[in-house]
């Protein structure tokens, strides 16, 4: 009976971790792959490579590898771009100690390169929201400076007190309008 708990336990454990979205890797002390969900296979084909030539296509230990930061029991999550594919990935990054005692760390990977593209595109379409708003807010002040001056080249020219009145009040309206809109 325990045989089958622990049978059904691993197949379910098995499912979950094929079914992943993300790339799971079981990285030991010395760098070297010790598990891998990416293939059909359990990822053998991955297991005793260094993981940084497997996962990031690098001859060098990665610039921020977490692995020393890990073993202090911390969590890390990072971002890291792949230049040689294009991509971007998000990292977390946990420490794991295998029922043998040997200590590991647990790398899921998920590609955000979708996710990155998308942010770039909005903060585009902001900066150019922003560039045409202050197009805008420009073209108003103008507008209202030219109001303005028309206003007071018709009052030079000289009419009744009535009219100088109306144009003293509407320029006055002018000018309410462009403090508030300053502000």
């Amino acid at each position: 009976k325990t045989e089958r708990i622990l049978t059904d336990s691993e197949s379910r454990y098995k499912a979950i971790v094929r079914s992943l979205e993300a790339e799971l890797y079981l990285v030991d002390e010395n760098r070297k792959i010790i598990f891998s969900n990416r293939s059909s296979d359990d990822g053998l084909q991955d297991v005793n490579k260094n993981c940084y030539k497997t996962i990031f296509s690098r001859n060098i230990v990665c610039e921020n590898c977490s692995m020393d930061l890990v073993k202090e029991g911390e969590i890390k999550k990072s971002e890291m771009y792949d230049e040689k594919k294009k991509q971007w990935y998000s990292i977390i990054t946990s420490p794991l100690v295998l029922s043998d005692g040997r200590f590991c760390n647990q790398h899921l990977i998920f590609n955000i390169t979708e996710q990155k593209e998308t942010e770039n595109k909005l903060k585009s379409l902001v900066e150019e929201k922003n560039l045409l708003l202050r197009e805008v807010n420009h073209r108003v002040k103008n507008n209202m400076q030219m109001m303005l001056s028309l206003l007071k080249l018709q009052q030079d020219i000289g009419m009744n007190t009535e009219a100088a009145h109306n144009l003293k009040t509407f320029e006055q309206r002018v000018k309410s309008m462009m403090l508030i809109h300053d502000e």
